[in-house]
């Protein structure tokens, strides 16, 4: 009688899954789907966020070669303080006044500052006399998209050829002066 209760026991087990399984399999699922749909969504977010750094850097990357081409032709573009934007006027990079507006997304701006100097020549924030060879350059690019983000460097330029910042050629240049045993030939 036991062989046929077993036989009937096996008879009635049609392979399905336990109330049990099907409540962890449910518990698995509900931790592990959030999980993942999180990690699709910040790869999703974070590819424009990426994406805009690099251009940005692309940006910041040619305004500097924009300072250095300027520093090397026409240093007296940097005697002006004030807020500027790189522009190939006539093939080469020039100054121009105020911030750039780039494909509607990004704003690029130079920001040239005077220096100044403490008696053993090292650079003071306050208090100090002007270099007027030497500028502190600030480039920025801001953009809003997805989020608002920037990049900045700042650092400092000084002119190295024809560093007089005044040079006097004629006699004429030289008469506005107080005379101290000064003998003009």
């Amino acid at each position: 009688m036991i062989n046929k209760f077993k036989k009937s026991c096996k008879n009635n087990y049609n392979g399905g899954f336990s109330l049990v399984e099907i409540a962890v399999s449910i518990g698995i699922l509900a931790i592990l789907i959030p999980s993942v749909l999180l990690a699709f969504v910040t790869l999703n977010q974070d590819k424009p966020k990426q994406t805009n750094h690099s251009k940005a850097l692309a940006l910041m990357v040619q305004a500097q070669e924009a300072v250095r081409v300027i520093k090397q032709q026409d240093f007296n573009q940097f005697l002006q303080s004030g807020l500027y934007h790189p522009e190939i006027v006539d093939n080469t990079w020039v100054l121009q006044s105020g911030d750039e507006i780039i494909d509607d997304l990004f704003t690029r701006k130079i920001l040239v500052q005077n220096v100044k100097r403490d008696e053993n020549g090292n650079i003071v924030e306050t208090a100090g006399v002007d270099d007027p060879s030497t500028k502190k350059i600030t480039i920025s690019v801001l953009w809003n998209t997805p989020f608002d983000d920037f990049i900045e460097e700042t650092y400092y330029i000084t002119r190295v050829d024809n560093n007089d910042t005044n040079i006097y050629t004629t006699t004429t240049d030289f008469e506005d002066g107080t005379f101290v045993n000064t003998q003009i030939t």
